[in-house]
Parts: structure tokens; sequence; C-alpha cells
């Protein structure tokens, strides 16, 4: 019982992400149509997506993501600012933890089964089974599962 429940909280921390976001991009290299979200004193503690239009050295035109007029304003009036580096889906990492939590349940199973002939080829066998399963899921989940990678932008003051 131990085992699968150090097992089950490294599969849980170790997913986190560890790594620090130390790169940033200058605002005034944005090019027009990059994807961005900002935080801005009208957006509530929300951050609002946007499309760039053009960055000046005194303001940023943008469009909102639905819309095409664009807006102008002060780089002063922004207080936080993140662009887009693409997006990527997670079936390998989806794969893996499904594989792993489906035969830890598996084996888990297995030793519930009544019998003792047979007790160590039942487990291994549901742990097989259950590692499928359970990695076939989780690759199908994570391959749903888009995910979009954001990295901080320098704002000019």
């Amino acid at each position: 019982m131990r085992v699968a429940l150090a097992t089950a909280f490294v599969l849980i921390v170790l997913p986190a992400t560890t790594k620090g976001q130390s790169a940033r991009i200058d605002a005034l290299s944005l090019q027009a149509g990059a994807r961005a979200r900002m935080l801005a004193p009208w957006t509530d503690a929300k951050y609002e997506l946007i499309t760039v239009a053009s960055a000046r050295p005194d303001s940023l035109r943008y469009s909102l993501e639905p819309s095409l007029a664009t807006t102008s304003i002060a780089w002063q009036q922004i207080s936080k600012m993140d662009a887009s580096m693409g997006t990527h889906r997670n079936t390998g990492r989806g794969a893996g933890i499904g594989l792993l939590v489906g035969a830890i349940g598996g084996a888990v199973l297995g030793s519930n089964a009544p019998g003792n002939e047979f007790r160590g080829i039942q487990r291994i066998l549901q742990g097989i089974l259950g590692g499928a399963l359970g990695g076939l899921g989780r690759a199908v989940l994570g391959t749903a599962w888009q995910s979009e990678n954001w990295i901080p932008v320098a704002l000019p003051r």
C-alpha cells in the first residue's frame, strides 16, 4: 500500500512545471499577427487574449480575439503581458501517466483476487491489462488536451 501511495504522489507531483520562465521577449519585437494575452486596468484580473497589429515605442495596436477592429493602448496601461510561443498536445505524457497508474491499479486489483495458486500470474496479467487500458485512455485524453506555451513580454516604460 505504501508503494502505491508513493507512486501516486510522484505521479501527481512530477508533471508539475518545475522550470522557471527566465527568458523574456522585448515588446517592440512583437510582429503583427502575434497572439498574446495582457492584463490591463479594465480586465478585472483576467487575461485578455489579443492579436498584435503593431508595436510602437509609445503604444500597442491590437485587436481582440473574436473581432477585427483594432485598438491602441499605451504601454504604461498594461500591467502584464505574455506572448504565445505555440501550442502542443500532451499525448505522450498522458500515455505514460496512464500506463503507470493503470499498471499499479491493475496489480493492486489482481492482489485482491481469491485463490493462492495463480495470484502472482494474475497480478502480472491485470497489471499489464490495467497499464494498457490506462495508457490508451490517457493518450486519447492527452491528444484532446491542447496546451499553449506563454513567455513573458518585457514592457517598455
